[in-house]
Order: structure tokens, then C-alpha cells, then sequence
């Protein structure tokens, strides 16, 4: 026995020295992790059929600090595991799985399952192998039936997990992340819902986007109701009240409410006083509790950014609701209601029409008079093309009155109505044509805004047969916004593409031919809210919004000037109107002025002109370019200086910020920054 051991050990320096502990096939990590484990005489313990790679190693090392009686339930229970080969539980197998369940302590089963599903879920690791494979995906079927809103999430995380792309690999662990969504659509209640939703939006894969997009058509069947119904109706309340939740810290307590942007936290003691920061004694003995709490809020701020988004595609199905279903879903939803209550509604009843905004604890119009809805009324979300321009600009003064800032431009939203040349050149609108736009960029965006765009390169074939494309099931219709390669271009991954046309093609007939809808037929509402997901498209991902634009030569340096010079497009059109109201009351005012394209501040050493299509700064004087890049991510979240009446628009607020830092350019310490402004 000896000398096999002593044998092993010098195959196992040979492997290491040839790489096999870092070979990527199944089979050759299989032998380098089964050599390992045979040596390190585990098995000699206890058998099991766990691979001890960086998850299985993990759980190993719970099972070896149980006694023989203790362990011997959760091996047997893991050897049935073992037996999950097939994409779906078969009844004899979850049968079997129940009768050895049974033989576990039921109060330590769940959070022993939470904490090796997290092994996999937490550690971004590598590829998962055969046995430890089919052992997880048995894990996770175990969790179907269940109804406990951090097992949702927790399913959520390692689906997400699964699908992760590893470079140079693919997806980290597919089958399991396949086993998690089958787990959640298993799962009683709305929690496993919503997080099948946060899947789906945060895959990027359009197969597996598919997949989950089939699971929820098939809940939403079983559940005898539609997609939009379903979506609505299982949105997690997170045992709100009010907008509030207290979370017990003993004796402390982690109060929570929703407002404006997310979830705010305060800190109460013993007798109820508000307090900064929990005491150092509390946050070591409460590390469980603060762990889930912080869970809790993230996973609250995600659903409101998810249903931010959700909120804002309803105009493209022009919803309606009854009044009773609208309070209940909407304007009175524990949750939900930090959103619809800063959002303008529109009511009919009959003859009759209102357009109604919460404020101060009651319904009102823009000239803020409250108003009784009948309980006929029916409900939709507002949209400017519903009214005239003199109502819309009514609504945009009363919310910059307020100062209620919208979650996303509804009044002040851009519209885009048809042109004649779009009428006369029928079904296809060359209105956002011939622009270089940043093609990784464009395609991060688009998916961002439920659009489908595959990345082109030379190995996904021609990028005129594959363009961005928005699917309109309800309409029987889809959106294209075609673009094409650049002359010459031999870039395996091309980093700019040449903007073209846009279409409706009807979605393919029984022959397989491709016919267009004319853009007239098209609702108007539908194809201003299309036209304006690609105005945004050309405006965010243009090469001329390119801070470094200037560095391109040829061709492309001149599109970059003449983008920074020329007319604005109708998203910069809309911001300048709002400018125009909103510069007045900055604290800055003296020091700025609109002039054509540009929003012009003076500082005390230089003055800029800030290009209100792109953000882009022009020095004076010169003009000379001045290079400012802010982490547009990192001002999301902090406190701006000024009131924006909406969200959503970073090229607007990069605009104001840019104006303060330059307003005080005696006071800029960025190196980088002072180094431009001081040459001449």
C-alpha cells in the first residue's frame, strides 16, 4: 500500500509539471482532482461520490466534522443526488429524496442546503464536473415546493452563476443554471417569480434569456393568466408596511423605508432614537442578521430598478386597468407605490378624462385641485402623445414646482411622431442613418433596454442579417435598426459600425418571406417609443459622445467634429428646453448661459462650452478640447448639487456636473484636468 501511495504521489508531481491541474477538458480534471483526493486519504474516513473541487472540498469538510450518525443521512442523501442526470426530477426520484429527507434533523436540513448552494453561488469558480454537477442540480430540486423569499433569491444567484460567462469558455455551469430556474418555477408563491424575472434580465445569452422567457409563459399558463398579469400580480411586498419594515437587531433595531431612488436604512436603540451607525458590540454579534438585511435591501433596490424598467414598457401596450386592480397593483402596492406615485395617470370614465398625480396624501391635476374618481374608471399610464403641448408643458412646470423627479422622462419625455419623409419613402426611415456608433457599447445598451443585438465579429456572420431588433408579440411586429460594417473594416471584432435604416418587418408568414409594415400603420405611440430607444442608441453610443473622440483621425475625426458642431438631435433639443428652465435656479446661474448647441460656463480661469448632444467640453479660449471623464456610475448614487425632474438621463446630469466642477475651476485637484485648462 505504500509504495501505491508512493507511486501516486510521483504520477502526481508528473501531472503537475505537465499542467493537469489546470486543463480545462471534464476528463482531465477529473483525474488530477480524484489523484488529489486519493491521496489526501479522506476516503479512508468515510465513501462518498463528491470530486473534491473547490465546492465539493467545502462540503467535505462539513461532512468530516459530523459524527458517523450524523453524517450518514446527508452521504445517503448526496449519493441520491448524485443520481441527477435528467433536466427534470422524475417522480420516483423526488419520492426517494422525500423518504430520505425524512431521516435529516429538519432544523438544520434547510440552512445546511442554503449554505453548499452558496458555495457555488459565492465563489466565482470554475467549470463544474459530471458527479458534483448532478449532486448540485439534485440540491437545488430539493428546494422545489418550497416558499421562503431568501431560498428565491439564493436560486436566483446560482442560475445567474450557472449562466456566467467564463472567458474563453462559455457559460460557467449551464445545466445548473437550468436546475435553478426549474427549482424556481417548482417554488409556491410571487418571491420565486420576481426572481426568475431578475434571471432573465440579468442573462445575456439570448438561449438561455429563452429558456427562462418559456418558464414564465408556462407559470403564467398555470396560473390561467397573462405574461403583463403575472408580472404584475407576484411583485414580492417584502412584508411592507407603509413603505416601512422593522428588522429586529436585538435590542437595536434596522428600520427600512422606500423613497425616492431605494431603500434607505436608520438605526434605532433600545428606547427608539435614530443613530448613525450600529454600535461595534451589536454588528459582531448580529453578523448573521446584518448579512440577510443587507441582502434584503439589495435584492428591494434590484426589484425597483426592475420594475423602473417594466413601469416604463408598458407604454409600448397601452395597459389599462380598473381602478380598484390600479390602487392594488400600483398606487397603493407596499412597494411599488415609491414609483407609481410619482407618475402622472390618466383616468376615463365615460365622456369624462383626467390626468391625476399623487400629492400630499390625494390625487390631483396639474393645477393641483384633488379630484373623485369614479370606481368604473379605468386606468392607464400617461403619455404626452395623449394630450396637446400646452397640457404637457403644464405637467412639466407642476413637477419642477414640486420638485418631484420621476423615475424615469414621462412628462418631459421626447416624442416622435412620423415625418412626410417617412410617409413617402412607406415602410423603412432613414431618420437615424449614416452615424459611427461604438458597437460594444450599443450592444450592453440595447440588451439594457430589452433589445436583441448579437455582437459582430467575423464568427457570427453578416451584420446586415443580424440587426438590433425589438420583438412585438402583441402587434404581431418587431423593430430593426439595420447597421452596417465600415468600408474596409478587417477587425475580427469591429469597434465601430455605420448606422442605417429602421423597419417593422410583420413577423415571418407560413412561406418564410419577410414583409414590412408600413411605418404609418404602425400606433403612433409604439413607433415614438421606438424611434426613441434608438435616438438614444445613436445618442449614448455615437462615436461623437466619445470623450476621446478627438484622438481618431480620417473619416472618423471628422464625424466627431462635426457631430460636436452640427444640429442637435431631438433628445438634445428636449434637454436644452429643460436647461432653459432649470439653469435659472442653480446656484451656478451667473456664471452659465444656453447658446446654440452648448451650454457656455465661465470659471475664473478659462471659459467652456459644454455640447448639450454629447457632454463633450470645447476650452476658451481656442477652441481647445477639454478631456473630463466621470464615473458615470459612481454619480448615480451620490448627491447632486441640483434638481433633475426625472431619472435616467446621464447626459443631462453629466452636463450639470461638468458645469459646477468648471463654474470652481480654481479649485479642480485632478491633475489630469488642471494640466488641459493651464495649457495655452
Amino acid at each position: 500500500m505504500e509504495q501505491c501511495t508512493a507511486d501516486l504521489e510521483t504520477i502526481r508531481q508528473i501531472a503537475q509539471e505537465h499542467g493537469y491541474n489546470n486543463r480545462s477538458t471534464g476528463q482531465e480534471r477529473r483525474f488530477w482532482l480524484k489523484l488529489q483526493d486519493y491521496l489526501s486519504q479522506r476516503q479512508q474516513q468515510f465513501h462518498y461520490s463528491l470530486l473534491p473541487d473547490d465546492w465539493g472540498t467545502r462540503i467535505l469538510e462539513d461532512l468530516s466534522a459530523l459524527s458517523l450518525e450524523a453524517r450518514a443521512p446527508w452521504l445517503a442523501l448526496l449519493q441520491h443526488c448524485a443520481l441527477a442526470k435528467t433536466p427534470t426530477p422524475s417522480p420516483q426520484w423526488q419520492q426517494q429524496a422525500q423518504t430520505l429527507l425524512s431521516a435529516l434533523d429538519s432544523d438544520t436540513f434547510m440552512p445546511t442546503l442554503h449554505r453548499w448552494v452558496r458555495f457555488f453561488s459565492d465563489k466565482k469558480g470554475g467549470r463544474m464536473d459530471g458527479t458534483n454537477l448532478n449532486i448540485l442540480r439534485g440540491l437545488l430540486w430539493l428546494c422545489m415546493g418550497h416558499s421562503d423569499r431568501f431560498l428565491a433569491a439564493l436560486l436566483a444567484d446560482t442560475a445567474i452563476e450557472g449562466y456566467r460567462k467564463l472567458s474563453g469558455l462559455g457559460p460557467r455551469s449551464p445545466k445548473v443554471g437550468d436546475a435553478a430556474v426549474i427549482s424556481l418555477q417548482g417554488m409556491r408563491g410571487r418571491d420565486a417569480i420576481g426572481q426568475l424575472e431578475r434571471v432573465r434580465r440579468a442573462v445575456k445569452q439570448p438561449s438561455y434569456q429563452a429558456k427562462i422567457e418559456r418558464t414564465l409563459d408556462a407559470i403564467a399558463q398555470r396560473e390561467q393568466m397573462s405574461r403583463l398579469d403575472l408580472e404584475e400580480l407576484t411583485v414580492p411586498t417584502f412584508d411592507l408596511h407603509e413603505g416601512q419594515l422593522q428588522v429586529p437587531l436585538a435590542p437595536w433595531t434596522a428600520r427600512l423605508y422606500v423613497e425616492g431612488k431605494g431603500v434607505q436604512r436608520q438605526w434605532l436603540d433600545p428606547e427608539g432614537n435614530q443613530h448613525d451607525a450600529l454600535p461595534a458590540s451589536i454588528r459582531r454579534a448580529a453578523k448573521e442578521e446584518l448579512k440577510t438585511l443587507t441582502r434584503l435591501v439589495t435584492d428591494m433596490n434590484y426589484l425597483l430598478s426592475d420594475q423602473r424598467q417594466r413601469l416604463e414598457r408598458l407604454f409600448l401596450h397601452e395597459r389599462h386597468w380598473s381602478l380598484a386592480d390600479w390602487r392594488e397593483r400600483y398606487l397603493d402596492h407596499p412597494l411599488l407605490h415609491v414609483l407609481a406615485r410619482r407618475l402622472i395617470w390618466q383616468v376615463r370614465h365615460d365622456t369624462q378624462c383626467w390626468r391625476v398625480i399623487w400629492h400630499q396624501g390625494q390625487l390631483v391635476t396639474s393645477d393641483t385641485q384633488a379630484v373623485e374618481l369614479p370606481p368604473e374608471a379605468q386606468v392607464t399610464l400617461w403619455h404626452p402623445l395623449m394630450s396637446d403641448s400646452q397640457e404637457v408643458e403644464g405637467w412639466c412646470l407642476w413637477l419642477e414646482a414640486h420638485r418631484v423627479t420621476q423615475p424615469f422622462k414621462q412628462a418631459h419625455r421626447e416624442t416622435y411622431p412620423i415625418t412626410d419623409a417617412e410617409r413617402t419613402a412607406h415602410n423603412v426611415s432613414l431618420r437615424f442613418a449614416n452615424h459611427y456608433i461604438r458597437q460594444h457599447q450599443l450592444n450592453a445598451l440595447a440588451r439594457a433596454r430589452g433589445w436583441s443585438f448579437v455582437l459582430q465579429s467575423d464568427f457570427s456572420g453578416s451584420v446586415q442579417d443580424d440587426p438590433v431588433r425589438f420583438d412585438l408579440p402583441h402587434l404581431g411586429i418587431r423593430a430593426e435598426f439595420a447597421l452596417n460594417p465600415l468600408p474596409g473594416e478587417d477587425e475580427a471584432i469591429p469597434q465601430y459600425l455605420l448606422t442605417s435604416h429602421v423597419r417593422f418587418p410583420l413577423f415571418a408568414s407560413s412561406n418564410g418571406s419577410k414583409q414590412l409594415l408600413p411605418l404609418a400603420h404602425v400606433p403612433p405611440l409604439v413607433f415614438s417609443e421606438i424611434m426613441r430607444d434608438i435616438d438614444l442608441f445613436v445618442s449614448v453610443t455615437s462615436l461623437g459622445a466619445d470623450p476621446y473622440g478627438y484622438t481618431q483621425t480620417g473619416p472618423l475625426l471628422d464625424y466627431w467634429q462635426a457631430y460636436n458642431q452640427e444640429t442637435l438631435s431631438l433628445s438634445a433639443q428636449r434637454r436644452k428646453q429643460i436647461l432653459e428652465r432649470l439653469v435659472p435656479q442653480l446656484e451656478i446661474r451667473e456664471r452659465c448661459t444656453l447658446e446654440d448647441h452648448y451650454l457656455h460656463v465661465r470659471g475664473d480661469v478659462r471659459t467652456y462650452r459644454i455640447h448639450l448632444g454629447s457632454a463633450n467640453i470645447l476650452m476658451e479660449p481656442g477652441p481647445q478640447y477639454l478631456c473630463i471623464v466621470f464615473d458615470t456610475s459612481a454619480k448615480a448614487d451620490s448627491d447632486e448639487p441640483f434638481f433633475l425632474p426625472f431619472e435616467g438621463d446621464l447626459v443631462l446630469a453629466l452636463i450639470l456636473s461638468k458645469a459646477f466642477l468648471l463654474a470652481d475651476d480654481t479649485h479642480i485637484k485632478d491633475q489630469s484636468i488642471l494640466s488641459q485648462i493651464r495649457s495655452r
